[in-house]
């Protein structure tokens, strides 16, 4: 081998040598990078499960803010952020931080159906966020917000009829229930779809209740708002339980009026 040849075979290992050696340098930083994100990701879930704590849940969004500064199309943070967002915007009184919050989680579902139309994530997300902003927005913003939400949730239907224990059912109801032009009887349909699905969440039975005191079936009225007041809370649905359970105290208020039924106060209260 001429002298040439061994110093070009020299040069190229120590080249290949250099190589190896940047590139190990630079995958312990990935997987450092990686190994944080899990653990903010696990962290920002944790908080999230505490869903009537206010500091906590703002402390989920908090990480959530993080992650997506460093990768801002990351599935699972966009849609446990959407979820957090829709949360506070609950969870707290003033109704620009509500509206605001609402806000941040109906841009961070659209971001989702942009990025992952093949899944019901974002079209859910996108449809509850963007329902409770317009509720708290001028009337002009109200304009053509029903056939977004229901473009949503039928898109939810079409991909995951079962996605968050049949959501898109219960908003589909409710919508036929308030909005002019809808149908009660797709309403009940919605509802009792959304019962099977998960018959451990409050929201279908005290719309159904709703309804029945609506068209003056007291008994049935009855059956579902007490359903309401009796039932174990996941803590999944925690926020919108609690509000189930206050909404219907009332409605049982009105069904005493109406008929009499109740005449002890703790069977009105659930106590």
């Amino acid at each position: 081998m001429s002298s040439c040849a061994a110093a070009i075979i020299s040069a190229g290992r120590r080249y290949l040598g250099f190589v190896a050696l940047f590139s190990g340098l630079l995958c312990v930083p990935l997987f450092a990078a990686d190994e944080k994100m899990d653990s903010l990701k696990e962290r920002s879930e944790t908080l999230a499960s505490n869903s009537l704590d206010v500091e906590m849940v703002r402390q989920s969004a908090d990480l959530c803010e993080q992650i997506l500064a460093q990768k801002e199309d990351d599935f699972d943070t966009l849609v446990l952020y959407s979820r957090v967002c829709w949360s506070l915007g609950h969870l707290v009184t003033n109704k620009r931080e509500q509206k605001r919050w609402f806000e941040k989680g109906r841009d961070a579902g659209g971001r989702l159906k942009e990025l992952y139309s093949h899944k019901a994530d974002g079209f859910y997300w996108h449809g509850v966020n963007f329902g409770e902003w317009v509720d708290r927005a001028s009337i002009f913003a109200k304009i053509g917000a029903k056939k977004v939400i229901l473009d949503d949730m039928n898109k939810v239907l079409e991909i995951n009829p079962k996605y968050d224990g049949g959501g898109a059912y219960i908003i589909i109801g409710r919508i036929n229930y308030i909005a002019p032009g809808g149908s009660y009887s797709k309403a009940i349909d919605c509802y009792e779809k959304a019962i099977a699905l998960n018959p451990k969440r409050t929201t279908a039975y005290l719309y159904l209740g709703e309804l029945d005191l609506h068209e003056h079936i007291f008994d049935k009225a009855e059956q579902n708002l007490k359903k309401v007041l009796a039932m174990e809370v996941d803590h999944r649905y925690g926020i919108e339980a609690k509000e189930d359970k206050a909404n219907a105290i009332k409605l049982l208020r009105k069904v005493t009026r109406k008929e009499g039924h109740f005449t002890e106060q703790e069977e009105i209260t659930g106590r």
